[in-house]
């Protein structure tokens, strides 16, 4: 896709190279992951037990990822403002960014809540359960967070290596 743009319209693209694939891409991914999980922490129930849990953790992800960058990246707030780049270039990043925390968002939930005792559905009608006994300690769940985390980011980072030919 970012070679679907033209030269002058992905330079940034092609100096941030938002997806990086490396030891240190890694590495500062466990850490970020280890510090939202636990920024988020506070709002573990409301997250694994609202009906809208996916949706709580989709925003506030997808806004940290917009809000929280201080780098003139694209894809972010400080992008916006500080960088003359395209808009196609900052909606690319954001598209990715998206997809990522949808994905995590999804899948992390159906995780956390199996390893909780969290049931949806059962033959009477839909019925919610959250067995604090089970629940895991905060160490358990910032292990799962941070896995979880660097796994989607390692998947989607690599496909839109591929897409935008990066290589």
């Amino acid at each position: 896709m970012q070679n679907a743009l033209p030269a002058t319209g992905r330079v940034s693209l092609d100096f941030f190279q938002p997806y990086s694939v490396g030891l240190r891409g890694i590495l500062a991914q466990i850490i970020i992951g280890m510090i939202v999980a636990l920024v988020l922490y506070p709002f573990y129930e409301i997250i694994v037990k609202g009906n809208y849990g996916w949706l709580y953790l989709f925003a506030a992800l997808w806004g940290i990822a917009i809000l929280g960058s201080l780098e003139p990246r694209p894809g972010s707030i400080e992008g916006m403002l500080y960088t003359e780049i395209t808009f196609g270039e900052h909606a690319l990043v954001l598209a990715a960014g998206a997809v990522q925390m949808l994905i995590f968002a999804l899948l992390f939930l159906r995780w956390e809540r199996s390893s909780v005792g969290f049931m949806e559905k059962s033959e009477i009608g839909i019925i919610k359960t959250f067995d604090k006994s089970t629940s895991k300690t905060i160490r358990g769940y910032v292990g799962r967070f941070t896995i979880f985390h660097v796994i989607i980011y390692m998947l989607v980072g690599g496909i839109f290596y591929e897409i935008s030919g990066y290589q």
